[in-house]
């Protein structure tokens, strides 16, 4: 059976946030608020108390913590414009609608990343060492021995999407 859990809490003054994910599947995007708000679902027969959900603020960037379990499955929503960096050893993300600087590190998984536009962007740079770099109009790339899209641009973002094994995959909606 399925359980479900929520945790919601202001970021104050962040402007940033880091996240660091315990396995599972993870939908990130915008809120309607300053606040972090997560819903979490576990078909783990351990229950949803076993998973743990903490968010710290400081200098005006913010640390969101969620683990404790395997096979979470959650929806993070955060700010629209934040900058964002994401940890993630085992599991997929999908990250929508965010503006600002993006950093994520998977072990193993995908992680698939809304640019809203390439034009936002200064430096893109996106690698797997072992797997698939879709990258869009950007180009795609496949390889067992790791690829890497690397791009500038004349926007003020970065965005850098690194996986040991698996995949990134970066789409706009303007369908650059």
């Amino acid at each position: 059976m399925e359980n479900e859990g929520h945790f919601e809490q202001n970021l104050g003054d962040s402007k940033a946030l880091t996240m660091e994910l315990g396995t599972g599947t993870y939908e990130i995007q915008p809120g309607t608020s300053d606040k972090v708000t997560v819903v979490y679902r576990t078909g783990n027969t351990r229950g949803i108390g076993d998973i743990k959900v903490s968010l710290t603020t400081a200098a005006q960037k913010g640390l969101l913590k969620i683990g404790g379990a395997k096979n979470i499955d959650a929806t993070i929503e955060i700010p629209k414009a934040m900058g964002l960096s994401v940890k993630l050893a085992t599991g997929n993300m999908d990250v929508k609608g965010i503006e600002g600087d993006k950093e994520f590190d998977l072990g193993t998984g995908t992680v698939k990343v809304d640019m809203i536009s390439p034009d936002q962007y200064a430096d893109i740079d996106a690698s797997v060492k072992v797997g698939e770099v879709d990258g869009g109009s950007l180009g795609h790339f496949y390889s067992v021995g790791g690829s890497s899209l690397r791009k500038r641009g004349p926007g003020k973002y970065n965005l850098y999407a690194h996986v040991k094994v698996g995949n990134v995959i970066l789409y706009s909606r303007d369908g650059q």
